[in-house]
């Protein structure tokens, strides 16, 4: 199967109805991607039961990039629908004091000002960016924040802020994420820092 566009997402309601409609029961057959294959133009994949897929995507996809829980193709005759999963990966876990609105502002710049992308996460207060030990030493000395290795998905579709990766992508302000951040024992997390997305 040739996937070339993002047909709709897992997340919307309004996509599970669709598909209803139009294969009666359907197999949710999943697509493994990495962070660094999110943007990729062109791949091959093969999913959970075993279809071949060919990724070629459009110039808009490739930019916007493959988010979890996209849906990527659906097969009329074996009722099965492509749809991605991001895979967990390292990544650096960044908490913010509840009260510190400034420790946000801080560590954007500093991720930032290295090119990386940065993600939140669905606790309010909580990001998280790919490995980097100099980034890691720097944030862990800001006041208001705290730093940790962890595993988490770098889905494009928690992506407050584009790497140098992404071809032709501005930063964006998508603060849908989740992720499994524990929260210290002295702080709670400050709504104004993010927002949690709906329900998967």
């Amino acid at each position: 199967m040739i996937c070339e566009n993002v047909i709709g997402s897992l997340r919307d309601e309004d996509m599970h109805h669709e598909l209803a409609k139009r294969l009666g029961g359907y197999v949710v057959e999943e697509v493994l991607f990495s962070w660094d294959e999110c943007h990729k133009r062109v791949q091959r994949k093969v999913g959970s039961e075993g279809t071949e897929v060919g990724i070629r995507l459009s110039e808009e996809a490739q930019r916007r990039g493959i988010r979890d829980n996209d849906v990527l193709g659906i097969d009329d005759f074996t009722q099965h629908v492509l749809v991605a999963r991001i895979k967990e990966e390292s990544a650096l876990i960044i908490q913010v004091d509840e009260h510190d609105v400034f420790a946000a502002a801080r560590i954007a710049w500093a991720v930032g000002n290295t090119h990386a992308p940065l993600f939140a996460a669905k606790r309010t207060g909580c990001f998280a960016t790919s490995p980097n030990e100099p980034l890691r030493s720097l944030l862990s000395r800001m006041p208001g924040v705290e730093v940790r290795a962890g595993r988490m998905p770098l889905d494009p579709g928690r992506q407050i802020s584009a790497g140098f990766s992404v071809p032709g992508h501005a930063h964006g302000h998508n603060h849908a994420a989740d992720a499994d951040c524990k929260h210290p024992a002295s702080h709670s997390v400050a709504s104004s820092v993010s927002r949690e997305d709906g329900p998967r």
